[in-house]
């Protein structure tokens, strides 16, 4: 696999590969692995930024780096390589229906059946 990542410029990582498996040697920090775990409850951004006090710039460039490392182009493709890297785990009580909560719902009302 050949991964190109320019941070300097703000572009993404741009991936030539004919596998869909991760690169072997991902390693991620502290602060990235905290991210990793808010990301995996489902956490926004907003979220994220308040639970560790950080910026969104911050948190953008984190992603971006985390992208770079990982060949992929979303939250959702560096979520699910992480988990095939056992980096971090889904919790057993996550719930992709957040809106009864009120977390993560996106303005959508539920539907009485």
């Amino acid at each position: 696999m050949n991964y190109r990542c320019d941070f300097l410029t703000g572009s993404r990582p741009s991936m030539n590969t004919s596998s869909s498996r991760p690169p072997a040697d991902v390693t991620v920090t502290r602060r990235q692995q905290d991210i990793l775990n808010e990301l995996a409850t489902g956490a926004t951004y907003d979220d994220i930024m308040q639970r560790l006090s950080i910026s969104r710039s911050t948190l953008r460039e984190h992603f971006s780096k985390m992208f770079c490392e990982f060949g992929v182009v979303n939250q959702v493709q560096l979520l699910v390589r992480a988990v095939q890297r056992g980096i971090v785990t889904i919790p057993p009580d996550f719930s992709t229906d957040r809106t009864s909560s009120g977390e993560g719902g996106h303005g959508e009302a539920r539907r009485n059946e």
